[in-house]
């Protein structure tokens, strides 16, 4: 697990074109799936990456949170890294899918107290990136 964090890590990153779409959420919620309103999100072109409108830029509170963290800091064998970095931060991290292209794809993201949310896999990546 541990090497394919550091792989994911080391991976160059490239600004990525965003699609940005009103659409809706589904949401695991006591054995049934709940789905919530719609609201503007975006996405990579691949679906690995989702972002609130605001987070687009990474001017939002996912990405200006002021927090040095370690890989041991949040890695841990029973829990979900991305998780742990979102709690963190002041999170709350949600299982969900959301809807582009009349098709629903699979992802996780974190969730803040102004609304704004990123996947919690962009948040490791931006937050255990070597720091100039």
């Amino acid at each position: 697990m541990l090497s394919s964090l550091i792989l994911f890590l080391t991976t160059p990153v490239f600004a990525a074109d965003l699609t940005c779409q009103k659409g809706s959420f589904r949401m695991p919620y006591n054995a049934e799936t709940k789905v919530v309103e719609a609201q503007t999100y975006c996405f990579n072109e691949d679906r690995t990456e989702l972002y609130s409108k605001d987070c687009q830029n990474r001017k939002c509170t996912a990405f200006t949170v002021d927090i040095e963290v370690k890989t041991a800091d949040i890695l841990d064998q029973k829990s979900n890294p991305g998780f742990n970095l979102c709690r963190k931060l002041g999170g709350k991290p949600e299982l969900l899918e959301f809807e582009a292209s009349k098709e629903w794809f699979a992802l996780d993201r974190c969730v803040f107290k102004d609304g704004s949310f990123v996947s919690t896999g962009e948040l490791v990546r931006h937050y255990l990136r070597p720091r100039k």
